[in-house]
């Protein structure tokens, strides 16, 4: 499988560690990969997510391109992943914006405590 060949490239590991250089503090670097196209940006930020064993944020232009990320992320690796609801409105107008906070509210904390890698 090609996941479990790219997993073991020398990018992945200095990816996951330098993710995990500054653990003891709480504090996550932030990091941009770039350089990437089709499914290999997923499938990069899937095996980040299951090598470091933490929650991951993949963030995409359009929600069309979350759900093909998300579906190439559970072919590559089999972890699911979970879209943030768009915003249908601005934050705080009209009952449909407020479901959407409460999904992303529910999403973050869910991600916060999981014990297993999620995307």
């Amino acid at each position: 499988m090609i996941a479990s060949l790219a997993a073991r490239d020398e990018l992945v590991a200095r990816v996951v560690r330098r993710l995990g250089r500054d653990a003891d503090s709480g504090v996550t670097p932030p990091l941009a990969v770039s350089g990437l196209w089709g499914s290999s940006a997923p499938m990069l930020a899937a095996m980040i997510a299951r090598q470091s064993a933490r929650p991951l944020l993949y963030i995409s232009a359009h929600a069309e391109q979350a759900d093909d990320a998300i579906e190439d992320m559970e072919t590559f690796v089999g972890l699911r992943g979970d879209a943030l609801p768009a915003w249908e409105l601005r934050p705080g107008e009209g009952a449909a914006g407020d479901e959407i906070a409460a999904e992303r509210a529910r999403l973050c904390g869910e991600y916060r405590a999981a014990a297993v890698p999620r995307i």
